[in-house]
């Protein structure tokens, strides 16, 4: 069983690659993907849209698969389901989709269980320990989103992009709404306890499918909007406010020179290069498997100021450390310190946390 496991991560996706979600279903290509049925199509997260619909999967047909045997196509032909641990459905053609509409405020996830070619649902206990349940990815419906999201943030702008003869740090609004929004009056900031560091002016409205860029720096000498703040390349935060509520949020750790981070086709954020104006493009990443604990220092009586430990990336490519852990007592408080999301080290690189 433990050799099978060696194959298993022999034969599963590295992070990063371009055949993550590109199989069936949206399901990642390759063979080493989870049990049950298959579910695309969840809304992003946060989204403002209270409707959503989820494609349930696979069903094959043709091909040579005989309708003698499999007169429903092959893989699932039905399912039942249920919305956030409600009641379940009642059995559905795997060809009708999931309709949702009217979803409140907060977080919604759907589950599924798949009735296989076979006569068996996923989930039947005589499948023993693989009886299993597909659960969709959890988003959340914030009806005071409007539609209007932060998309792209750069917070070391070296040469990535210039502005006017310029190289400020930047942030990129997206209206995903269908109807324009007028941002003035909302703010913008890096620091919760001043919500409206930055204020839209009056008249500021975005398009529906429309980017708005804006320059975090004190620059008025250039044109555009300029937050009067810059952003801080060793990890912060970014924070979109309505008048009274927080509309969208990002928080991120040390983020690598000339490299933004931006949402991806599923919502969540990841390293992107700069495409300000234009729709983000993911930067390739590559796994935690690649650090090394490379040089640590446990007795600052030297010439350094500080304790260190300090993180080697074998490969090539970047890695977000986000999620992951530093510890001394790996046994009793393994997740001691837990590393921010969007924490990038460079390929080949080093990166040094202070222990204090």
């Amino acid at each position: 069983w433990q050799q099978a496991q060696v194959l298993r991560d022999w034969f599963s996706l590295r992070a990063g690659s371009p055949t993550r979600g590109a199989g069936p279903g949206g399901r990642d290509a390759g063979g080493v993907i989870p049990l049950g049925v298959s579910i695309s199509g969840e809304p992003e997260d946060p989204t403002y849209q209270t409707t959503a619909s989820l494609t349930v999967g696979v069903n094959r047909t043709g091909d040579g698969i005989t309708t003698n045997g499999w007169p429903n196509g092959c893989g699932y032909t039905h399912y039942r389901w249920r919305l956030d641990g409600g009641t379940w459905s009642t059995e559905i053609s795997i060809a009708t989709p999931i309709l949702l509409s009217g979803l409140a405020n907060g977080p919604h996830y759907v589950e599924v269980a798949g009735l296989r070619d076979s006569g068996l649902y996923q989930d039947d206990p005589l499948l023993g320990p693989d009886a299993v349940v597909t659960r969709s990815r959890t988003w959340t419906v914030n009806t005071n989103l409007r539609g209007i999201r932060l998309n792209e943030v750069l917070a070391s702008n070296r040469a990535a992009v210039e502005h006017e003869g310029t190289y400020p740090d930047m942030v990129e609004l997206f209206n995903a709404g269908a109807t324009e929004v007028d941002l003035g009056g909302m703010g913008l900031t890096d620091d919760t306890h001043q919500p409206f560091k930055f204020v839209f002016p009056a008249g500021t409205v975005l398009e529906a499918g429309d980017y708005l860029v804006l320059y975090a720096d004190d620059n008025h000498i250039t044109s555009g909007l300029h937050l009067g703040f810059a952003l801080s390349q060793a990890g912060g935060g970014v924070y979109l406010y309505a008048p009274t509520v927080l509309v969208d949020s990002v928080v991120y750790g040390a983020q690598l020179p000339d490299l933004s981070i931006g949402r991806l086709d599923d919502g969540a954020w990841g390293l992107t290069y700069p495409t300000f104006g234009y729709a983000n493009r993911r930067h390739l990443t590559s796994d935690p498997q690649f650090l090394r604990l490379n040089e640590w220092l446990a007795d600052s009586e030297t010439f350094f100021r500080n304790d260190f430990v300090e993180i080697l990336n074998l490969d090539v490519a970047p890695v977000d450390m986000g999620g992951c852990y530093l510890t001394d007592n790996p046994i009793g408080w393994p997740n001691r310190d837990a590393i921010a999301p969007l924490t990038f080290i460079d390929g080949n690189g080093y990166f040094t946390f202070i222990a204090d």
